[in-house]
């Protein structure tokens, strides 16, 4: 077994010359194809979530600003306009 200090440990692969069927698939280009298409919409979501999170942060800060302007706005014209 392969020694990693936390997370889990998997068993060493087998050689290259091992000819079971499990062996034979996982080394398919199929397989790797789809490890490679796997990862890459694992980045890509990271990425999205990422640029979300931050365009939500933007929206919310602006949302706040706006709101704030309001108010202060409101409260000018009130006094300006008292009757």
């Amino acid at each position: 077994m392969a020694s990693r200090r936390g997370g889990v440990s998997l068993p060493d692969r087998p050689s290259n010359n091992s000819s079971s069927v499990l062996a034979k698939i996982s080394r398919s280009s199929i397989v790797t194809r789809g490890k490679e298409v796997a990862d890459d919409a694992a980045f890509v979501a990271k990425k999205l979530l990422r640029s979300t999170g931050k365009a939500a942060m933007r929206f919310s800060y602006h949302m706040r600003m706006c709101s704030t302007m309001t108010v202060l706005l409101l409260e000018y014209l009130k006094r300006k306009f008292r009757t």
